[in-house]
């Protein structure tokens, strides 16, 4: 199972609509012939749709979803992107979801939350690891 059919399955059982239309990331054939990913504002992957009862200010959360040892670098790229603070300013979520195997092989998800400081201003407040699954972390938003 790849990183982003991970992430459905993860949202799925916490009761979030995550549809496969609603992956963003698109593989296209660059100069070269190189092929390349392109995500929805550069930095989101999937889009998931959340329900009001799971008690959280917003309904949508864009993830950009990658493996652990790339963890962060997308946290630092998603600071730069010139497009977050309009997206969280439109009272949407944004996090950067990170996956990775213990010793064991469980897979073990890291979820870093993003937040507006002030007017258009970005900041990182919050890392949750966690096993998929579990009901020990806090719902989006929280």
């Amino acid at each position: 199972m790849d990183l982003i059919s991970r992430t459905i399955a993860e949202c799925l059982s916490r009761g979030w609509h995550a549809p496969r239309e609603a992956i963003t990331e698109h593989r296209i054939k660059a100069r070269g012939g190189r092929p390349t990913t392109k995500d929805f504002l550069g930095i989101i992957d999937l889009v998931v749709f959340m329900p009001f009862a799971s008690a959280c200010p917003s309904t949508c959360l864009g993830i950009q979803v990658t493996s652990s040892s790339n963890h962060a670098a997308r946290v630092k790229k998603a600071l730069a992107n010139k497009h977050l603070a309009y997206w969280l300013e439109a009272n949407n979520e944004f996090q950067v979801w990170s996956w990775r195997q213990d010793k064991t092989g469980q897979w073990i998800l890291r979820q870093q939350l993003f937040a507006l400081k002030g007017p258009f201003e970005v900041y990182t407040f919050k890392s949750i690891t966690r096993e998929p699954g579990s009901q020990s972390a806090p719902p989006a938003g929280s």
